[in-house]
């Protein structure tokens, strides 16, 4: 995993699963923005997505890449992300989550 900056050690612990799991979850009800700096939160980036990004970068402290390893290469754990979008029935996802390779 390739830190930055960003990457704190009081965040979570990226040897244990439960841990990033965690952390993850502590974005429940919240926005990137209120967890992260918000000015920062501003620059656009190219490729994967904003969203997608800042939620590696900023939020999980390592930079974003195309590696096929998994983000969290210690425990083998690959971090998704995807789009919702809000319905007149509620949220659903903007599109479908593919995942292409899973080496079992």
């Amino acid at each position: 995993m390739d830190f930055n900056e960003y990457y704190s050690p009081e965040k979570y612990d990226p040897y244990s699963i439960s841990s990033i799991f965690d952390y993850a979850k502590d974005l429940k009800g919240h926005t990137l923005a209120d967890k992260c700096h918000s000015d920062i939160l501003e620059k656009s980036y190219a490729g994967k997505g904003n969203f997608g990004h800042y939620l590696e970068k900023f939020y999980f402290g390592f930079n974003p890449n195309n590696n096929q390893e998994p983000d969290f290469s210690y425990v083998d754990v690959e971090l998704k992300s995807g789009a919702i979008v809000e319905t007149s029935k509620g949220f659903r996802a903007k599109e479908r989550l593919a995942i292409g390779i899973i080496n079992f």
